[in-house]
């Protein structure tokens, strides 16, 4: 199952780091339970810095 998480720790959908450390400690937290109540999913990332819009094909192929 594919969960799509809207990562604060994102700068950008290329994975690039955010400039804030508060992002990093939210996206850690965010993993931790997603894995401990969806153990099998697969996580697919996508920036809350960046519009919806450009992630469509990522948003297509989620479940959640």
């Amino acid at each position: 199952m594919n969960i799509c998480l809207f990562n604060p720790a994102m700068q950008d959908n290329n994975k690039s780091p955010s400039e804030n450390l508060g992002d990093f400690i939210i996206e850690e937290a965010v993993k931790r339970e997603i894995v401990s109540l969806f153990p099998n999913s697969n996580l697919l990332e996508l920036s809350t810095h960046v519009p919806p819009s450009y992630s469509k094909h990522l948003l297509n192929a989620c479940k959640f």
